[in-house]
């Protein structure tokens, strides 16, 4: 049988043979339980038959053999899946691997769940490759499904799953981030990003450690397709709150390994100048969720990079030889980035006093600036960007000449802002408008900002206009509640 399983010729032969192992399983286990080594290490072999029905009756072969081997032979067989979908970019073995998984999980799941260790976090960080469609086969996606279905059959839910193999999990992970595979260094990213979200603050003081540091390292070198991932798992636990971290501190001798904050921050900044478009937008979009989760002071660093982005329109770079589609897809990269930026300014914004005072003019000259842009989706995300920094910014503590300008600056915000109020296409911005008015009422108000009379007759015409508008009865009344309390 043995020889026949490893060289037999034909198709007929090979699925045939594994056919009568798995009848040998179901009908003389015991007997066939000296011999189970054996019989799986040359079903093993077969698992990279170039025919998809051998590697198939392989696998479901094996997922009913594993029920008489001895668990040094199961842990053999798990440790060359993992080596195989790790150090070789084979995709029909890769798909044996997930087959072989699957029918261990079907055929064997009290086997399984012995060897969840093992096989489990091999399953999670297949499962989230990137799911392409337009890009691969139905066969690959049915290849990510597998592994899927493998993981949710055998865990609790992804979040108590994570939970259970946490050690195991950061253990694989953390490594595949060092792989000289681009594939596998998104694949590790995206599921660190999952691991991270699904424990948020309950994540232990030293497996956060450690991806910080495996993440922060493999962010640096070239942009490559799927690198994204690295820099949304950086955001995440990059902004997860601390005061829930409850596990045992590191000793005294291990406090210089530990990575702070600032150094997630300093990476994603330093990422924020590369030239590739979205991987800029992306290191943009999480580098103000850091920031604004802890409250870093690094705006100076940010208006650095943002500055000459936001002076840039996809007109000034279109070339007169450029098709229509790529003016369009140039224009919307132009918007998403521009977008991001404005986004990311406002959650830059710090509360620290000296900053604000030496920036606030830069910070609001582009915020006002942006205010004229012809895209909504850019003139919504200057208004977002506009309550986190009405709501920081500190008048109060600021010297008469820094509060003065300030003063100037809100005004000329407040009249930018007022147009919008009563936009006639988007209710997207005339929300979005609404709120930031109210931000700068609600905080600015004690420090003469509304007391022009300019800015008194303009939003207050804004606003009645906008209370009487026919589109959304909630607007209408924040418009008329906001008018009576600070425009009348």
């Amino acid at each position: 049988l043995l020889p026949l399983l490893k060289g037999g010729i034909g198709v007929g032969t090979k699925a045939g043979c594994a056919q009568f192992v798995v009848s040998l399983c179901l009908h003389s286990d015991q007997d066939l339980a000296p011999h189970a080594g054996k019989l799986l290490a040359a079903l093993l072999t077969g698992l990279g038959d170039r025919s998809p029905g051998v590697r198939k009756s392989y696998a479901t072969c094996i997922g009913h053999l594993v029920n008489v081997a001895k668990d040094s032979s199961i842990e053999k067989l798990i440790a060359r899946l993992h080596t195989w979908y790790l150090e070789k970019e084979d995709e029909e073995l890769h798909h044996s691997c997930a087959l072989t998984l699957h029918s261990i999980s079907h055929h064997a799941s009290d086997v399984m769940q012995r060897h969840s260790s093992l096989s489990l976090p091999l399953a999670f960080l297949a499962m989230h490759k990137a799911k392409k469609a337009s890009e691969q086969s139905d066969d690959s996606l049915a290849v990510i499904e597998l592994w899927e279905e493998i993981w949710q059959e055998n865990t609790p839910g992804t979040e108590g799953g994570v939970r259970i193999h946490i050690s195991e999990l950061v253990s694989l992970l953390c490594p595949t981030l060092a792989s000289q595979s681009w594939v596998l260094k998104s694949q590790a990213a995206a599921a660190l990003e999952t691991l991270v979200s699904k424990l948020g603050g309950k994540l232990p003081w030293k497996h956060r450690n450690h991806i910080l540091k495996s993440l922060c390292s493999a962010v640096e070198g070239r942009v490559f397709e799927g690198k994204e991932a690295i820099l949304h798992a950086l955001g995440v636990i990059g902004s997860v709150p601390l005061d829930g971290d409850k596990s045992p501190r590191r000793e005294e001798d291990d406090k210089e390994d530990e990575v702070p904050v600032s150094r997630v921050a300093d990476c994603l900044l330093t990422q924020c100048r590369r030239r590739n478009r979205h991987y800029r937008c992306v290191a943009m979009t999480n580098s103000g969720r850091v920031l604004a989760a802890h409250s870093l002071d690094r705006l100076a660093v940010f208006l650095d990079i943002a500055e000459p982005l936001l002076g840039k329109s996809a007109a000034s770079s279109s070339d007169d030889s450029d098709t229509e589609s790529s003016k369009a897809e140039r224009r919307s990269f132009s918007e998403e980035l521009q977008a991001s930026v404005f986004t990311s300014l406002g959650q830059a914004w710090p509360a620290v006093v000296a900053t604000q005072v030496s920036c606030q003019s830069r910070v609001l000259n582009a915020v006002v600036q942006g205010l004229t842009a012809a895209s909504w989706k850019i003139s919504v995300s200057v208004l977002n960007s506009i309550p986190p920094i009405a709501t920081k910014w500190k008048l109060g503590e600021m010297n008469e000449t820094a509060r003065h300008e300030a003063v100037d600056l809100a005004q000329q915000l407040l009249v930018a802002i007022a147009p919008h109020l009563c936009d006639a296409k988007y209710s997207a911005v005339r929300a979005t408008a609404l709120h930031a008015v109210e931000k700068i009422a609600e905080h600015l108000s004690g420090f003469k900002v509304l007391t022009s009379s300019e800015v008194q007759e303009l939003v207050h015409h804004q606003l009645n206009t906008l209370s009487t508008l026919q589109a959304s009865t909630q607007l209408n009344d924040r418009a008329k509640a906001l008018m009576t309390k600070h425009f009348p």
